[in-house]
């Protein structure tokens, strides 16, 4: 995609309110955004948007499409509303913005979040005052002097509150506006599965878009069982005391929730530095992520969180299409691994005089083809499963190789020559292909 078509997706995505518990309209852009692109979305059962077209994903990439919001919790004598949050944020950092307020009967009314006898003219203390609950209230730009009036609205007790983002993209690459955390996350992984389109069938990759993230539950269900590690999407931190910055894509090594897995760290890491991704790594002191949720369900799962550097979170946050592209470019340098694995397959074409054609090719020839194919395959591919099946590293897989040399080695010239010479070789030829054949079936136990 080019930056612009980033930054108009974003915007379509900021544009749609998505509270948590209030997602049916965000996740319904993004699944007809991927069916337009020939893909088979699909919904749990919570809600959440899953984007699989592999039979066992290994590994999934989620982002959270929710985000903060308020709730009615009572209509009040002179007509304004008490709120009570969704997710947590600041409440002196969303007063005076302006909101939508979602009646039962499915009207929506506009208004105004703000501090008890707000007006300076009148409160000499308004400056001094402790946000909170219990003096904030909804201004509806309605006529209503009392509950009753309000209450004739439609709107009641459990009615949502919808916040303005005020999205802006600047002409220097910024993009400001609310709940960045994770609508920019939500676009980078739409790019790259965008990107990637088809491809995507041959790759053991998922993609889950949760809905209740900012609650704390967002990916506790609907990820594939068969799922080995996540890579959590989300947004980097920037602030006092850390390193993170909004053209960077940050890797976070800590939470608050504790450390996440080293290795898969380390891997997003050196990608990071081979393919010269602007990244830091960095510690999110007061931070939580769909990572944590998954964890703390039950999955046994390796996790790691990135995303792009986002300032003010929680507040009115600020991007940079810098970030953001970084963030695409890390993602998409870890799934190429997939891509170079599971791309297309072993094929040939024949490039000789017809009159070849009629020849027969010796059957202990064509033997030897497939046999030495059929070991490079091995040797490519044990590295992966060995890492799924027994969590071996680098290491571990050198001195399994080695062994095997050091015991191929002494077989074929200590014993082969003498035991040819002793049986034949027709004997010993298909003693070795029976030993072959039985140390392959054994070999996924």
């Amino acid at each position: 995609m080019k930056n612009s078509e980033t930054v108009e997706l974003l915007r379509k995505l900021e544009a749609i309110n998505s509270p948590s518990g209030y997602t049916k309209e965000a996740i319904a852009f993004l699944a007809g955004l991927f069916r337009a692109a020939g893909l088979n979305p699909t919904l749990t059962n919570k809600g959440a948007l899953l984007v699989c077209e592999h039979p066992e994903p290994v590994t999934v990439c989620a982002a959270h499409v929710d985000t903060l919001g308020a709730m009615v919790t009572q209509l009040q004598g002179d007509g304004t509303l008490r709120v009570t949050q969704v997710g947590g944020w600041p409440w002196n950092s969303f007063e005076g913005e302006y909101v939508t307020v979602l009646g039962s009967a499915g009207k929506k009314w506009r208004g105004t979040l703000l501090c008890d006898n707000p007006a300076a003219h009148v409160n000499r203390n308004i400056g001094k005052a402790e946000r909170s609950a219990e003096n904030m209230h909804i201004r509806l730009d309605v006529e209503v002097k009392t509950a009753a009036d309000t209450k004739k609205l439609g709107v009641c007790a459990g009615d949502y509150v919808f916040f303005d983002p005020r999205f802006e993209a600047t002409d220097t690459g910024f993009i400001r506006s609310r709940f960045l955390d994770d609508k920019a996350g939500c676009a980078v992984l739409a790019e790259v599965i965008l990107n990637a389109g088809a491809r995507l069938k041959k790759m053991p990759v998922a993609f889950f878009f949760s809905n209740y993230e900012e609650v704390g539950h967002g990916a506790s269900a609907g990820i594939p069982r068969c799922v080995r590690e996540m890579i959590a999407v989300d947004m980097g931190v920037v602030g006092h005391n850390v390193y993170g910055h909004e053209t960077l894509v940050s890797i976070c090594a800590k939470d608050s929730t504790g450390p996440h897995d080293y290795e898969l760290r380390q891997r997003l890491v050196n990608l990071a530095r081979k393919k010269r991704i602007p990244h830091v790594v960095d510690i999110f002191p007061f931070y939580g992520s769909d990572a944590h949720a998954t964890m703390g369900a039950g999955y046994d799962v390796r996790v790691a969180v990135i995303g792009p550097g986002v300032s003010a979170s929680h507040g009115v946050e600020r991007t940079h299409i810098k970030g953001i592209r970084a963030t695409v470019q890390l993602v998409e340098a870890y799934l190429a691994i997939y891509r170079a694995r599971m791309g297309p397959r072993l094929a040939y074409s024949v490039d000789a005089p017809a009159v070849l054609a009629q020849e027969r090719i010796p059957a202990m020839m064509l033997l030897t083809l497939v046999a030495g194919l059929a070991f490079n395959g091995i040797e490519a591919t044990f590295g992966f499963w060995a890492e799924h099946r027994y969590g071996w590293g680098p290491r571990q897989v050198s001195l399994c190789f080695t062994a095997a040399a050091v015991v191929s080695a002494f077989a074929q010239t200590a014993l082969t020559g003498r035991l040819s010479t002793r049986y034949g070789p027709g004997v010993m030829l298909a003693i070795g292909m029976g030993r072959g054949e039985v140390v392959g079936e054994l070999e996924p136990l």
